[in-house]
């Protein structure tokens, strides 16, 4: 693990075809205390294989670059958003799915 990464603080990817609108949410990530990064769906299916993450967060992602993520996302929490969601909407479905990490955390 990056030594600069808090203990504790989940790792969060999100996954988006358009740069500006994956920047944005991962913007709005960072800013609430997450270590947020962000990748296309084809560049994610590459980290994910080698980096583990906590959670990522889909916007709009075809069903095919769906299914291959999750099969490469290991043990992370999903949160698929099916519209472009406004930073507050987007932060609390964030903590809804992060509850469920930490319960599997224990």
């Amino acid at each position: 693990m990056n030594p600069s990464v808090k203990m504790g603080v989940p790792r969060i990817l999100c996954v988006e075809e358009d740069p500006a609108v994956r920047e944005s949410q991962c913007a709005a990530l960072q800013s609430s205390g997450y270590h947020a990064f962000s990748a296309s769906p084809k560049l994610a299916e590459m980290i994910l294989s080698c980096q583990p993450f906590d959670l990522i967060v889909l916007l709009t992602v075809d069903e095919y670059a769906l299914n291959r993520i999750i099969n490469v996302a290991d043990r992370a929490e999903i949160l698929s958003l099916e519209h472009l969601a406004m930073p507050s909407d987007m932060l609390r479905k964030v903590e809804e799915k992060l509850r469920h990490w930490r319960e599997r955390r224990g």
